[in-house]
């Protein structure tokens, strides 16, 4: 017979696998008020939880509960989750900005997972991998290890993990440049996750074709689609996902020349960053705030939106969003900036607004 703390469990992976994290973590947290005692389950809601904690945008919280699931699966010398929290631990640590500290677990990790020989953890590792590098700057990089991991993913017969690698290249070739081989993957990746009914999966790659259209000029198509992600996203209470997509919407917006509405999806986009901790968009924000100032004609303001966004990408080494950053200033003093043909990214030009991938 179940016991009650099992089949709260039992709850919270029914509510976790429809991408509905709030009620999940609901689940978790009643389910560990009633295993103090039982290490095993303890590990398991703990692990769980942060998850779930890490895709709902609670990222600090996300980072203490890996290490508290860590330590924990250490004591209990369970080795595989102990690797499993290290990546997710990683994870979070990147979503704050802190992406050297995140390389340095997931290399760690990743040692861990050759040395048991565990193709999934390896193949995780790579993706997550390339990841990092995209938030360096390093773009060539980002897609070789995008790329390797969705060859694993396919020899393991993991589906789902081939899905987040196309999603991976789709994003890095989008910065590149490479708009139809964005579209190629998010679309490949749309397929995918519709046939395993992954809601986050769908919106994501949604939000990923909107992107890459908005790109080439398809604007009404890209709208289209960054409101099918963000409908998602509220439905499963996405606030990370949530804030990406109402910045692109502000992005859209702004290449249409609607200033007003650009402004109102850059101010909901930024109430989101700030409450997930999330500092690179926050500066994406301010670069989308900054180009709108310049359109209204009142530069002081603008630049002062771009030291913000420079004063950032420079703490945190935010490679590409730093290069944006200084090419429109550049820009605002009559310049052309030189950055992304440096970083091998799209080159978002010397005239606004800008169309940033």
């Amino acid at each position: 017979m179940q016991s009650k703390t099992e089949r709260y469990i039992e709850k919270a992976l029914m509510y976790r696998d429809a991408s509905e994290y709030n009620k999940a973590m609901m689940a978790y947290g009643r389910a560990l008020k009633l295993c103090k005692n039982e290490d095993e389950l303890r590990l398991r809601c703990l692990s769980d939880l942060a998850d779930c904690q890490r895709m709902s945008g609670r990222f600090k919280k996300a980072a203490d509960s890996y290490k508290q699931a860590r330590d924990l699966s250490n004591a209990l010398n369970d080795n595989t989750t102990a690797l499993d929290c290290t990546v997710g631990w990683a994870l979070a640590l990147r979503a704050c900005g802190l992406w050297e500290e995140a390389f340095q677990k997931i290399e760690e990790a990743h040692k861990g997972y050759i040395k048991g020989g565990d193709n999934s953890g390896i193949a995780f590792c790579t993706w997550a991998k390339g990841g990092t590098f995209r938030i360096q700057g390093d773009i060539k990089q980002a897609v070789e290890l995008f790329e390797k991991a969705r060859g694993m993913f396919e020899t393991l017969e993991e589906t789902p993990g081939v899905g987040y690698c196309h999603t991976g290249i789709g994003g890095a070739k989008r910065v590149a440049g490479d708009f139809a081989a964005s579209l190629d993957n998010y679309t490949a990746a749309n397929c995918i996750f519709k046939k395993l009914h992954d809601r986050f999966g769908v919106a994501y790659s949604y939000c990923g074709i909107g992107n890459a259209l908005r790109m080439t000029g398809e604007f009404s198509g890209s709208r289209k689609y960054l409101k099918k992600a963000l409908t998602i996203y509220k439905q499963i209470d996405d606030i990370v996902s949530s804030a990406y997509t109402l910045w692109s919407l502000g992005t859209l917006s702004l290449m249409q020349g609607r200033l007003s509405e650009a402004g109102v999806h850059f101010c909901e986009a930024l109430k989101c960053f700030r409450k997930t901790s999330d500092v690179r968009g926050v500066a994406y924000v301010f670069l989308g705030k900054s180009q709108i100032e310049l359109m209204y004609k009142r530069k002081r303001q603008a630049a002062a939106y771009l030291k913000k966004a420079l004063n950032i990408t420079g703490k945190y080494s935010f490679g590409i969003e730093h290069c944006h950053g200084t090419a429109i200033m550049a820009a605002l003093d009559g310049n052309n900036g030189i950055c992304h043909n440096e970083l091998g990214i799209y080159d978002i030009g010397c005239s606004f607004p800008f169309n940033i991938p």
